[in-house]
């Protein structure tokens, strides 16, 4: 898989969970500003990761 598919793929992903990521997040830290931090630093995270990730293997959730 070339580099633009694994960032459409990535797309996919990050519009699949942001709002499970963000709900979760939110339940668990005490400010919405809190919350916006850590649900982004999770996706930069992951984004820096990308060359690792291999769509077959699961998905971003498992």
């Amino acid at each position: 898989m070339d580099q633009n598919e694994k960032q459409r793929q990535f797309t996919r992903e990050y519009r699949q969970l942001f709002d499970f990521l963000y709900r979760y997040v939110r339940y668990r830290v005490p400010s919405v500003e809190d919350a916006e931090d850590v649900v982004s630093d999770v996706f930069v995270q992951a984004y820096a990761r990308l060359d690792g990730y291999e769509p077959l293997l699961g998905t971003f959730r498992q």
